[in-house]
């Protein structure tokens, strides 16, 4: 089989010349006359659909506005890659707040990760060490949220609820008064360093993977279209640039 890293990866201003360049060192090792492994055609046909993409200034701009990738990649396979938790983008830094899900919503502090178990080692409140897989904690990281009459509200991320897909903040209105809010992900903005999982993608290849938050740019269309995105890495050689709506802490 053809291994699914990537073989080339373009920044987004990457000229025809880069393209086509990249393209070809892809070409002389996976065009089947010269790889005889078992999915070779494929990758090819995928890697060629990549280039007749990128090359087309529409199909482009396109991919650009829709699928939001931070960097254009020529993959050696059309499967998905996966970015699970454990990797240097993807694991929540030892000394970080979470909230404990399983757990009553207990608050505790990341100790480690074993890589075996694919485990989280935390602390709670009480002293007392866990195991805690990645789906039963939640990152009890400060956000700004968006469209406030405040220039710029901070608030504590307190739980995401999937029946509704909105988040469940804490902040301080006029200066006084506790508020436990409700917010989607398009109106808070997360910050840089937090590991995030990927969901909803409409291309299927990094749904479900974990990155670290590299950058967040606001951008609103002229016809009021709020396209505002998070630039994600993954690993050292592959990003994604998604829409908010895309990303889960």
């Amino acid at each position: 089989m053809v291994s699914t890293s990537f073989d080339c990866v373009l920044e987004p201003n990457a000229s025809d010349a880069d393209i086509t360049q990249a393209f070809r060192k892809v070409v002389l090792k996976l065009h089947p006359d010269k790889n005889k492994a078992e999915n070779a055609s494929e990758a090819f046909r995928a890697a060629k659909a990549a280039y007749d993409a990128l090359r087309s200034p529409s199909q482009r701009a396109a991919y650009d506005r829709d699928n939001v990738t931070a960097q254009y990649a020529f993959p050696a396979t059309s499967a998905s890659v996966k970015f699970p938790p454990g990797g240097p983008f993807s694991t929540i830094p030892v000394g970080d707040l979470v909230i404990l899900t399983g757990l009553g919503d207990w608050k505790g502090i990341v100790r480690s990760f074993d890589q075996e178990s694919g485990k989280y080692v935390v602390n709670d409140c009480f002293g007392t060490l866990h195991e805690v897989a990645p789906s039963a904690l939640f990152q009890n990281v400060e956000v700004v949220l968006r469209g406030c009459n405040s220039p710029r509200t901070v608030g504590t991320l307190q739980s995401f609820q999937e029946a509704t897909g909105t988040y469940r903040v804490q902040y301080f209105c006029h200066r006084s008064s506790r508020v436990n809010g409700i917010r989607r992900p398009e109106e808070i903005i997360i910050p840089k360093g937090t590991v995030v999982r990927l969901k909803g993608l409409e291309r299927q290849t990094y749904n479900g993977s974990y990155g670290k938050v590299v950058a967040w740019a606001e951008r609103i269309e002229e016809d009021g279209t709020d396209t505002s995105h998070y630039d994600v890495q993954l690993s050292e050689s592959a990003a994604v640039r998604v829409k908010m709506a895309n990303v889960r802490v």
